[in-house]
């Protein structure tokens, strides 16, 4: 008897569910107008705005409409990884010295 609960509560759900997927999966990819465009090149092989659209076009698809956040995407992006701190201090912050100690990083 609780086999055939089970086996109800499945199918309930596959029924439900499906077509929720199915919906989402249609979206996800009407969404992706640029990422469908490059035809299949290769993103190390793209000039660096086109480059920059595609990184932002995939941080959007999961963004769910933050888009206050843009300023600190594109900081994060045309940075260059650009650090703020020495080299000492930068040592220093991975070996757990105290601020003081700044002979550790020379």
């Amino acid at each position: 008897m609780a086999s055939l609960h089970l086996l109800k509560l499945a199918s309930m759900l596959v029924v439900i569910f499906i077509p929720i997927i199915l919906a989402n999966k249609r979206n996800f990819v009407s969404d992706e107008p640029l990422l469908n465009s490059l035809d299949q090149r290769k993103v190390s092989n793209l000039p660096i705005n086109e480059y920059i659209r595609q990184v932002h076009s995939m941080i959007d698809r999961y963004n769910d409409d933050l888009n206050e956040k843009l300023w600190e995407r594109n900081a994060l992006i045309d940075t260059k990884y650009q650090t703020l701190k020495r080299n000492g201090d930068f040592i220093n912050s991975l070996l757990s010295l105290p601020k003081g100690l700044n002979d550790a990083g020379r």
